[in-house]
């Protein structure tokens, strides 16, 4: 009965597909990149940034939802921890947004998104830091990104 349980669980384990897709980006002081995604069947994802320049400071976001987008995670890294991650359960169908951006000095950065899921991120490429510079938004998520960016510069300077 152990035999059988034991095999049972790692076939439901092995069942669920794990996607992984590393991007390469470069960011300043006045420029934010932004990804989106959406996992189809929801479940956790992992979001993983390391930068080059040791003189950066590199800040990242995680933004979901349709008509009511929610802070699902931010983070960031100072000086030689050139390193933010955040983990987030998400619920199926919801599409998200993560943004990068530089509050010190700007560094070439790879970003690596895991998910539970066959779901890839698509770079929607640079924008302005600010939503006053004058860009369209692409989703209702972009402004809510740009503005949690902006808060979390701040307080790392």
């Amino acid at each position: 009965m152990r035999r059988t349980l034991v095999l049972g669980v790692l076939w439901v384990l092995m069942s669920v597909p794990a996607a992984a897709e590393t991007l390469v980006g470069r960011v300043t002081t006045t420029i934010t990149r932004l990804y989106t995604f959406t996992m189809v069947g929801g479940g956790q994802a992992g979001i993983t940034l390391s930068w080059l320049d040791g003189r950066a400071d590199l800040v990242m976001t995680l933004v979901c939802g349709d008509s009511e987008p929610v802070v699902f995670g931010s983070a960031t890294g100072e000086g030689l921890n050139r390193f933010a991650q955040i983990n987030a359960g998400i619920p199926p169908s919801v599409p998200c947004e993560v943004g990068v951006t530089a509050s010190r000095n700007g560094s070439k950065y790879y970003i690596n998104v895991m998910q539970q899921a066959d779901t890839s991120i698509r770079a929607r490429g640079r924008q302005p830091r600010t939503a006053t510079s004058g860009f369209e938004p692409a989703s209702n998520l972009t402004p809510v990104v740009v503005e949690q960016l902006d808060r979390l510069v701040r307080v790392s300077r």
